[in-house]
């Protein structure tokens, strides 16, 4: 029974709103993320994606949490995770114009090797085409592919400025 179980705190770092977990399940480990309005690591006031891992026998108070949406400067909403052997693949939707992706919001990608560090490695923009709002993305991988979905409002390929479902994949 659930009343059985203990409840542990996740977010212990934060001293704000912690917002829409997720969480994906390895062999060995217990992967969460979450967007957060805590001002952690230097991370400002706005919300930003965090993370955090701890093996399955473990504690959350022994792990520290991470943020994933280290080049953000804007709102960073809704993570989805996904892991595969060796990496941990990080999906979530961004109010940052980074890299050009302009002042709508569009779909951020970051992935980590399950021993790395988000900080060494860059996030890309999955919603290049988009020209309008870019919404609640899922991430999956399989064996050589990484695959995304989201909704999106931009006039895609003559499908009209209504929500629409938008796919793309890439190799690992």
């Amino acid at each position: 029974k659930w009343t059985d179980m203990l409840t542990e705190v996740v977010s212990t770092e934060s001293t704000s709103t912690s917002y829409n977990p997720v969480v994906v399940v390895d062999d060995t480990n217990i992967h969460i993320a979450w967007h957060d309005w805590t001002d952690y690591g230097g991370s400002g006031t706005d919300a930003d994606i965090f993370y955090k891992t701890k093996a399955r026998s473990g504690k959350w108070t022994d792990m520290l949490t991470e943020v994933v949406s280290t080049e953000s400067t804007s709102y960073s909403y809704l993570p989805t995770i996904a892991v595969d052997d060796a990496n941990i693949h990080l999906v979530w939707h961004d109010y940052t114009n980074y890299n050009g992706a302009g002042t709508d919001i569009d779909i951020f990608y970051k992935t980590k090797s399950k021993t790395g560090k988000w900080t060494d490695m860059l996030t890309e923009v999955v919603s290049t085409e988009s020209t309008s709002t870019s919404y609640n993305p899922v991430v999956v991988v399989d064996d050589t592919n990484i695959h995304i979905a989201w909704y999106d409002y931009t006039d895609y390929g003559g499908s009209g400025t209504d929500a629409d479902i938008f796919y793309k994949t890439k190799s690992k």
